[in-house]
Parts: structure tokens; sequence; C-alpha cells
């Protein structure tokens, strides 16, 4: 019975968070003028709704200590939604944004963004505390987001003895390192890695994992429309879109999406069994995810890949100087 409640609550707050991801894009309407990309909210009221905590009151229901949360099948996809929540993302930034919502690369800057991160989380969650899905969301961020610099924040979050001691060992994996990218396996969907190299050699590969149904990749891409035009200039990079759907055709919606929004871009429809493969041969559980390729056809190791489209150039010229 313990079992099938926790399943219901991590299956409940996935679907909560997935229709608010969904609902807030639609509240944004893309159009391109003068060459540019530009993002209109169609209702800013509505909008602001998505920020507003007390919206979100039916999460603090849940008990978000619970480690029989992580035994649900929907586990993944809920603290996929949770750590990239609306809500947690804007308030990421609050005051240390600048005019164009960039933020300028300093130690103190990623300090407060992880401060006001963890609060946004509590706030959606009706803590006081760090609990289990918090250290989670933290764990992962900080995996995604290396920076040894940044480290001892982190860590002084996880203060339960698992998510600590993990954080520890992932510290050392990373700092031991000295190889910066290495060779893929010998299976099917390395080889679709392989073909890919093969159609764009001496380039860089950044692979970007996405789904229909995730709000989030959605919302990158499509905020990512200009930035992705100029890099279709580059000779030296190249943008891939991975999806898994049902058959390799892909459905109409996917069809039509990646008509309006990836046109003349290159897009890999496998099916929803070989995409599970992906995810096992680069060891991700959630979406929207990137891996980098070397020109050689080696992954790059997780603290140097391209980790998607806000700091694109920054880290892609920081690839190429430890590629020399």
């Amino acid at each position: 019975m313990q079992l099938a409640l926790a399943d219901l609550q991590a299956n409940f707050v996935e679907n909560y968070l997935s229709y608010v991801d969904n609902y807030a894009q639609t509240l944004v309407k893309y159009e391109e003028r003068d060459g540019k990309w530009n993002a209109e909210i169609v209702d800013s009221v509505e909008r602001e709704r998505i920020f507003d905590a007390r919206n979100y009151y039916p999460l603090h229901r849940i008990d978000f200590d619970n480690p029989l949360l992580l035994a649900s099948y929907a586990f993944q996809l809920t603290l996929n939604r949770i750590q990239f929540a609306n809500y947690a993302m804007k308030r990421r930034y609050n005051g240390i944004d600048d005019e164009n919502d960039g933020m300028e690369a300093e130690y103190q800057n990623y300090s407060t963004a992880l401060s006001n991160y963890l609060a946004a989380l509590r706030d959606l969650m009706g803590t006081d505390k760090d609990n289990l899905i918090v250290q989670l969301c933290a764990y992962k961020d900080m995996q995604s987001n290396f920076d040894s610099k940044m480290f001892p924040l982190y860590l002084a979050t996880f203060t339960h003895p698992f998510i600590h001691q993990k954080a520890e060992q992932f510290y050392n994996k990373q700092i031991a390192q000295t190889d910066i990218a290495s060779p893929l396996p010998v299976t099917p969907m390395a080889d679709l890695i392989r073909s890919l190299c093969a159609k764009y050699p001496g380039k860089i590969l950044m692979i970007d994992f996405w789904g229909m149904s995730c709000g989030p990749c959605r919302g990158a891409i499509q905020a990512s429309k200009e930035l992705r035009a100029e890099i279709a200039k580059r000779d030296d990079v190249k943008l891939v879109f991975i999806a898994g759907e049902r058959t390799t055709e892909g459905s109409d919606a996917y069809k039509k999406y990646v008509a309006e929004w990836l046109a003349n871009e290159e897009t890999v429809c496998v099916t929803n069994a070989d995409f599970t493969r992906l995810q096992e041969l680069f060891q991700f559980n959630s979406i929207p995810h990137y891996e980098t390729i070397t020109p050689d056809c080696r992954r790059v190791r997780d603290d140097l890949r391209i980790n998607g489209y806000d700091n694109f150039d920054y880290e892609l010229e920081r690839l190429k100087e430890k590629l020399k």
C-alpha cells in the first residue's frame, strides 16, 4: 500500500509539472522579424501565475522525504520535471541576470544562483529544509554543471549520507580524470553515433536528446532558434537532434514540430526502445540531455561537454582549447 501511494504521488507530481510546462509553452509565441526570432508573451497575467508559488500548493501534500518515491517507474521523469520546473529556473537568476537575460560568469553569481535555486525548490515543495528531492535535484545540477570551486557549496547541501557519499565519489572521479574523451563501445547505438561522425567529418557534434512530451526540451529548442542559425554557419561544430518515437518515421505531431522548429537541421528519429538503449549508452535518465562527440568520434567527459545553448560559445571554445 505504501509503495502504491508513493507511486501515485510521483505520478501526480510529474503530471502536474508537465501540465504547467506544456501550458507555459502555449503562452509564448515565437515570431520571425527582421531575420530574428522574437518571443512574445501571449497572456502576461496567465504567465505570471506560473511563477506564483501559491499555484503549486497541491505539491505541498507530497512527502518529498519519502525514499519510496524512488521506486516509482515515473521517478526519473518526476525528478526531471522538478529539477527544471519553470518556477525554479526563473527564480534561479533573480537579481543577477543582465538585460539580455544572461549572467556574468563569476563565482559570486554562481553562488547566488545556487542559493536562489535551492530556495525556489523549497518553495515549490512547501518545505523549509533541503529534503531528499531538493538534494537529489542539487546533485543532478552539480553533475551537469560541475565546477570544482562550486563543489563545497553543493556538498554542504547534501546532508543525506548516501547523497553526500556519492557526491564525494563523483568529485574524486572528476578530479582524477586525465582523458578529455573516451572511445565509444561496439554496440548498434554507438554505431549510429559513428555514422553521424562520418557524415560530418572534422566536426564536433553536440547531440540534443529530446522528446515531444518534454516541455523543457521544446522550450530550449524554440528559445535557441536564432542562436542555432548562427551555429549552422560554423565549420567546426554540428548540432544533432535525436528523439524517440513509436516508429522511426515519427508521429504527425513530431513531423509538424520538426518542420516548424528544426527544418534544415540534423534530426534523427529512433524507436522508443532504441532511445532507451541510447540512454543506457550515455547513462542519462532524463531529457533534455546533451552529449558532445569529438571529431574522431569519442565521447567528451561530463565536465567538458557542451551542456545546452545558454553558454554554447564559451563551452565550445573551452573544449577546443583542451583538444589542441
